[in-house]
């Protein structure tokens, strides 16, 4: 009876030379020829849900330090159950010495800041001067005295510096009451624990120094990833990504296990993008993976981690907490702008929503969006669900700007271009201002955005009229 497996053919001392081990003009089969997804294709096949059971079971999963400090970042439930997932999988768990050099290096600034406070009072400042000036052109329509005006303007900067004070002073607190002492550090105190025994070592100094001066710049000019995106880096290290990855081939090489690297990180010399949306590893990542270590290389962004690790582990973790990591690795980059075009269209966005907030009206994002192509001679794509994101997270920096003063959310005002609903951005942002529950129903919502609604209103049409 003839053999059902080829195996047992090539392990055979007298197999039949049949065409699958000629030796002809193209040589050996298995040296010369592959299947479609080998050869640095296999960052193009779909992941399966046995795959990621099978990362959780026995991979070796390495996350990047942009998730690490977002912890300090999250809502304290999406906090605590990415904390929970990390404590299930612990024994999966490892942390290149790099991320760890840079949690460290970067934690303190992180606190100082985890609610985008310094970006928030430059532009409440720019804010204030653009609603000073408002005042002051309706006490000149109105033809007040000098000295009503004076008091108006006063009593409208006295508001403005109030809310920056108070501002600074709550960011002071948190910053004195975390930052200088680690064992009151919730974050700091359950990653002690989760991570003990699981961060890797240095690179030995020769090795480093090698990377670092030689190794990383070649890369970079040859747009060879990860890394070359940082090139020109001004704060911060321009290698340290290049760093976490060759720790992570030699652990991956001394392990054999397949890897999943967790990043918030969207850039293309990890990601392998089309039309704007991150599909899997670049292809040259998973191939050098392939080829240095023998594994095979996944990768998930934080959101997308929670949801699997939720549905793989039987840990409860809510749709709120997913859009939270969604909405918190958005707000670590102005989506490929450098920051005065960011400013920019904050000032515009914020300027054309006045002006639909006086009139009494609503907008489409649509309209929003081509407000800011107009005033700006920029937009957003909304083919790209990173540019429909961007536009999302440009509306939730108008709130939260204009916010402490004037106690409305005025991104109420953009639905969408069909529907009476504002989208589940505008909800999560008003849970995380705590105005509206975690978990409201529809019909809570809809009231919620309509109360919004109203407000803007009747907040825009009296400071202005």
């Amino acid at each position: 009876m003839p053999s059902s497996g080829r195996a047992d053919d090539e392990n055979s001392g007298n197999a039949p030379e049949d065409v699958s081990r000629s030796t002809g003009d193209f040589g050996p089969t298995n040296q010369r020829r592959s299947g479609i997804f080998d050869n640095g294709f296999e960052a193009y096949r779909t992941v399966t849900d046995d795959d990621y059971r099978s990362l959780f079971a026995s991979g070796l999963i390495v996350l990047d330090t942009n998730v690490l400090l977002d912890l300090y970042r999250y809502h304290p439930e999406t906090r605590q159950q990415l904390l929970d997932v990390l404590n299930k999988i612990r024994e999966r768990l490892w942390i290149p010495n790099q991320v760890m050099a840079e949690f460290w290096a970067r934690r303190e600034s992180v606190l100082e800041d985890a609610s985008d406070i310094t970006s928030t009072v430059s532009a409440l400042d720019k804010f204030g001067e653009q609603y000073m000036s408002r005042v002051r052109e309706w006490t000149n329509r109105a033809g007040l005295r000098e000295q009503t005006a004076g008091i108006l303007v006063e009593i409208s900067r006295s508001a403005f510096d109030a809310t920056i004070k108070k501002i600074r002073s709550l960011a002071d607190d948190k910053a004195e009451k975390i930052s200088k002492d680690t064992g009151k550090d919730f974050v700091v105190i359950r990653l002690d624990s989760i991570l003990q025994g699981r961060v890797g070592n240095p690179l030995p100094a020769e090795r480093k120094r090698v990377a670092i001066n030689q190794e990383a710049p070649q890369r970079f000019a040859d747009k060879r990833p990860p890394g070359y995106m940082d090139a020109n880096k001004k704060n911060g290290d321009p290698v340290g990504d290049y760093l976490i990855w060759i720790e992570t081939l030699e652990e991956a090489a001394r392990l054999k296990v397949d890897v999943l690297f967790v990043t918030g990180d969207t850039k293309e010399d990890w990601w392998r993008q089309e039309r704007g949306q991150t599909k899997g590893p670049n292809p040259q990542l998973a191939e050098e993976m392939r080829n240095v270590s023998g594994v095979r290389l996944f990768m998930l962004r934080p959101s997308s981690f929670l949801k699997h690790a939720g549905d793989i582990l039987q840990i409860k973790i809510s749709p709120e907490s997913v859009q939270d990591a969604q909405r918190v690795s958005a707000s670590g980059a102005t989506y490929g702008r450098d920051e005065a075009t960011w400013n920019e269209l904050v000032e515009a966005g914020l300027d054309y929503l006045i002006d639909v907030a006086s009139r009494g009206d609503l907008a489409s994002y649509t309209e929003f969006n081509e407000a800011l192509k107009s005033r700006v001679g920029s937009g957003f794509d909304f083919d790209r669900a990173d540019e429909r994101g961007a536009l999302g997270y440009l509306l939730g920096s108008i709130v939260k700007l204009t916010y402490p003063q004037t106690k409305v959310m005025i991104s109420a005002l953009v639905k969408y271009l069909h529907s009476n609903d504002p989208g589940p951005g505008f909800y999560q942002l008003a849970q995380e201002l705590g105005l509206l529950r975690r978990g409201a129903n529809v019909n809570t919502k809809s009231e919620f955005w309509m109360n919004q609604v109203r407000a803007v209103h009747a907040y825009y049409s009296s400071s202005l009229s």
